[in-house]
């Protein structure tokens, strides 16, 4: 199996943002922490002070399906429906990657 890249994009609701941020930074360090994790970062829009973004690349789609089924990920989900706008999660392709020298 390949490996699986996700994005996922999301905002967050103004009257949450200084506390969600640093929840998300916890969430964001266990996700990197799993061993079908091969890379994650959170990110904030420069534009957009409420626009965030989690890059993720996955060993394969088992990978993937052992986070989002973890019981780290499931003590978060409540906390994603309630805190974001505009939650999109998508599964990409990289049509041109630079690789490591």
């Amino acid at each position: 199996m390949d490996a699986v890249k996700v994005l996922v994009s999301f905002k967050i609701k103004n009257e949450d943002l200084d506390f969600a941020v640093e929840y998300l930074k916890e969430f964001a360090k266990l996700t990197m922490n799993n061993p079908g994790c091969i890379s994650a970062e959170f990110l904030k829009d420069n534009a957009n002070d409420n626009q965030f973004y989690f890059i993720e690349l996955w060993k394969n789609k088992n990978a993937l399906t052992t986070h989002v089924q973890s019981d780290y990920f499931k003590e978060y989900a409540p906390f994603f429906a309630f805190h974001f706008d505009e939650l999109t999660v998508r599964q990409m392709t990289s049509l041109t990657e630079k690789t490591p020298d």
